[in-house]
């Protein structure tokens, strides 16, 4: 902890302290002014950056009676206290994680408010002064950083209590907005009794915290002027000697005098900061050097200047950012921590406007990590840029110090806050050899080292990469560049390699539009690499992954290229991703669209044909690769369509037959699909046979026949599954026997008159009517009066739709049906629409007597 000496504190303190000038007749106190609360919102984003986890040194204070008479006494009649705490000191230091100090600040300020409310005001104070005595170290063991932005949350809400109590006590009016000469006698009261209590504190740290946490209170104590405060309160912090300590304490000034005494500052005083900070650093860091923690030491003070540059900022604007005060900082004896804090909190415009002699001067920084520097810079002038005739100096003087490091990680990291300058502010030529030096650099580290990439190291190279995909909107660029794939190899495999083409595909996919032509084989490489990253131990959803990427860029090669160029595409993909089955089917279903759109667009000519048959026997053959049955069925239909369409029949029989043996009942499919989907397949498989014309060995109706004969042979749980089939089938075999309009062409040119094919017609036909009077017995004696009458209704109005011959068995269908209807009581307007639609369809047939029973049936 660090004192004041006591002597010069006296003579800093003789005649302003609050407790000495309470009986003196002052002047009024100045009006307040705020500053815009968009100062707050910057500060915290500043203090988050500097979060980190470690371990804190909690400490815990016990208490010592010191308390002059005197001060118990006027505390005692100001607030009614009839006990004075003594203050804190003598701390005990306890390990705690980073969690367990995030609890301890939330109870403490859990506390606060309960002492708060409970008006026992000197222990809230004591509550707020064991948190305080945290910042009395500037070696806690979590970063001081963290410590500070904690504490000074609470500082900020006692402040505000301890304010809002003094309002309350002025009637609610700020002294700007009382009459200039009037305090109210209670709120000066209040206001002088806790200066009296800041004065009792004995540690300095505490002490000048506390006050400045409280420093709009003393406007309406009204014993000193708001700049005789601020003086007073800034030669306290400068006797302050630990950098640490005096750089935070004199940022968390400059934040409320911001808020809280806007306007009311001159510029000079400002200036006087910032020169004593510079002497302070100067001089008190190399005192440290031999500490074991020098190193966290200057990181702390780096964050404690960016906050303090901040306040500067806010106040002075471009007024300080003159290349007098960069030079002060270059010309220091600790001029790496000073330049560092200085381009972290410079503001975007003026690091651009001084880029060129920032990076001249970080590259004679001696003691200090430069990498730092750099990255900092490099981050700030990706957002702004350099002026373009410095552009390419910039770059090369930033990239010769850049590769001094011989360590890969730090080499790593300097380089990605570099990438996105590169990217924005440079051309393609420019940023290809950024790519290449860096894969040259790792090259020559990792000769020197004779080690693999260590896992700290990976992971700040994919980190690169993510950046370089990020900041590249089109990715097209980034795979024109000759070192892009190269710079992917530098990945050692499996899993980093996986996961940095995992990301170049994501970003590939996301791309708007097909891929480029140009750009296909560099993309299917890339998935190559991917695919290649895993072994046999790598997880499952590492493969799916894997899957779903290929997948989603075989979705992205355009259908407009050459359909030989596609086929051979497809092909390839097929050779180099044979296990992955999902890309299997697509591949499968993208070759069954090209063969589709292809005959529909081309005539027949021997090149056409030849790419037909090549495209079909590439899909027949690929099929039974597939595992999963219902896949494989539903591909073998999907074949079959589109081999019809391109008139290759050969292949299209092959593929309907496979798919017919694939509906044979077993138990890989019973566990696929349902019944209901079983009979969609069903169906969906018989509309595509009828469009396929009958092989002349085999006789008519072959496959059709013996869909119908598995179909029949399957025992269905659902009677509404089976309806679903045989409303499908029986109207389509009526059609078929008539000829009507509907049928496939081939129909009527192969089979017109053929005997044998009427014969097997009907073979069929009759199949379906036993099925069909099955059902119903099944339903009849089931006594399901709803099923039987909604198989009834829906099974009469196919058969009577138009085109469908009616013959001897149809007419007894429907006869029976009808007898359904009225016997299960049906509406009865579904009734007499069937009847009507039956008596239309008979119209001129001589069927007056069947028609004269329908209506007695019905009646």
């Amino acid at each position: 902890m660090y004192h004041a000496s006591p002597n010069i504190l006296n003579e800093a303190l003789e005649g302003l302290d609050p407790l000495s000038a309470l009986l003196l007749d002052s002047s009024h106190a100045d009006l307040e002014f705020s500053a815009p609360t968009s100062i707050a919102h910057q500060w915290d984003e500043i203090m988050h950056q500097t979060v980190a986890v470690f371990k804190l040194q909690i400490e815990s204070f016990p208490e010592q009676k010191t308390m002059r008479e005197k001060v118990a006494l006027r505390l005692k009649q100001l607030e009614g206290i009839e006990k004075i705490p003594e203050p804190l000191s003598n701390q005990t230091k306890s390990q705690i994680s980073l969690d367990e100090f995030y609890v301890y600040i939330r109870k403490t300020k859990l506390e606060m408010l309960e002492l708060w409310k409970s008006d026992q005001r000197v222990a809230t104070l004591n509550s707020i002064l064991r948190a305080t005595l945290n910042l009395t170290h500037s070696l806690p063991a979590l970063p001081y950083p963290l410590v500070y932005s904690s504490v000074c949350d609470l500082l900020e809400a006692f402040g505000d209590l301890v304010y809002n109590r003094v309002i309350c006590k002025a009637g609610g009016k700020s002294t700007g907005q009382q009459k200039e000469n009037f305090v109210s006698k209670e709120a000066s009261e209040t206001s002088k009794n806790w200066l009296c209590k800041i004065s009792q504190i004995p540690d300095l740290v505490c002490k000048l915290y506390v006050e400045i946490a409280l420093i709009r209170v003393h406007s309406f104590a009204k014993i000193e002027k708001p700049e005789q405060t601020l003086a007073r309160i800034f030669l306290c912090i400068c006797e302050v000697t630990d950098p640490v300590i005096y750089i935070y304490m004199l940022a968390y000034l400059l934040k409320s005098v911001n808020n809280h005494m806007h306007g009311k500052v001159s510029s000079s005083w400002y200036e006087d900061v910032w020169q004593t900070t510079l002497l302070n650093v100067s001089e008190g860091l190399p005192k440290l050097q031999k500490i074991p923690e020098y190193e966290k030491i200057q990181n702390s003070v780096v964050a404690g200047l960016e906050l303090l540059l901040f306040g500067l900022n806010w106040a002075l604007g471009s007024s300080f950012w003159t290349l007098e005060n960069i030079q002060k900082c270059v010309s220091s004896s600790q001029s790496g921590v000073l330049v560092h804090a200085l381009v972290k909190a410079m503001p975007v415009g003026y690091c651009s406007e001084h880029a060129l002699y920032l990076t001249e001067a970080i590259s004679g920084i001696k003691g200090y990590p430069i990498d730092k520097i750099y990255i900092a810079l490099g981050n700030k002038l990706a957002q702004s840029g350099v002026q373009k005739s410095q552009r390419r100096k910039v770059l090369s003087l930033a990239w010769r110090g850049i590769s001094y490091s011989l360590d890969i990680k730090k080499f790593v990291q300097v380089s990605e806050a570099w990438i996105a300058y590169v990217i924005k502010y440079h051309n393609t030529k420019d940023l290809d050899v950024i790519i290449g030096e860096i894969i040259g650099g790792l090259k020559s580290r990792l000769q020197l080292t004779k080690k693999p990439l260590a896992t700290s190291e990976i992971n700040v190279l994919l980190s690169l990469l993510t950046k370089m995909l990020h900041e590249t909107e089109n990715f097209w660029t980034l795979l024109s560049l000759d070192n892009f794939l190269s710079f992917l190899e530098m990945f050692p495999k499996p899993y980093a390699r996986f996961t940095a083409s995992k990301e170049c595909l994501v970003k590939a996919i996301s791309q708007k539009g097909d891929i480029p032509l140009f750009f296909l084989l560099p993309v299917l490489e890339i998935c190559r690499f991917t695919y290649n990253s895993l072994t046999s131990t790598s997880p499952e959803d590492d493969k799916k992954q894997v899957s779903n990427l290929v997948c989603g860029v075989i979705k992205k090669i355009s259908t407009h290229w050459d359909v030989d160029a596609q086929l051979d595409t497809y092909v390839d993909l097929r050779r180099d991703f044979s296990e992955l089955e999902d890309v299997l089917v697509l591949l499968i279903e993208r070759c069954c669209q090209l063969t589709s759109e292809t005959a529909e667009r081309k005539t027949s000519t021997d090149k056409s044909d030849s790419f037909f048959t090549t495209c079909t026997a590439f899909i027949f053959i690929t099929i039974p690769s597939i595992r999963n049955p219902k896949k494989r069925l539903q591909l073998y239909i999907k074949s079959g369509d589109s081999s019809i369409k391109a008139s290759c029949y050969g292949t299209a029989e092959a593929s309907l037959t496979e798919a017919v043996k694939l509906l044979v009942p077993h138990e890989l499919l019973r566990k696929e699909v349902q019944e209901m989907e079983w009979v969609s397949f069903a169906v969906e498989l018989s509309e595509t046979i009828l469009l396929l014309p009958d092989h002349p060995d085999r006789g008519p109706l072959f496959l059709l026949s013996n869909l119908c004969t598995i179909v029949s042979q399957q025992h269905f749980n659902s009677p509404e599954v089976h309806l679903k089939w045989l409303l499908h089938m029986y109207p389509l075999i009526c059609r078929i026997l008539s000829f009507e309009q509907g049928i496939p062409r081939h129909f009527v040119e192969l089979y017109s008159g053929n005997i044998d094919f009427q014969l097997k017609a009907k073979d069929v036909k009759n199949l379906l009517l036993e099925e069909i009077a099955e059902l119903l017995k099944n339903l009849e004696d089931s006594s399901n009066y709803k099923s039987q009458v909604l198989f009834a209704t829906n099974l009469a109005r196919s058969v009577l739709m138009p085109g469908i011959s009616t013959d001897q068995e149809t007419l007894k269908l429907l006869l029976h049906l009808i007898k359904i209807l009225v016997k299960c009581s049906a509406p009865q307007c579904e009734v007499n629409e069937i009847v009507a639609s039956l008596k239309e369809l008979l119209i001129g047939s001589n069927c007056e007597k069947f028609i004269a029973k329908i209506e007695s049936l019905v009646r």
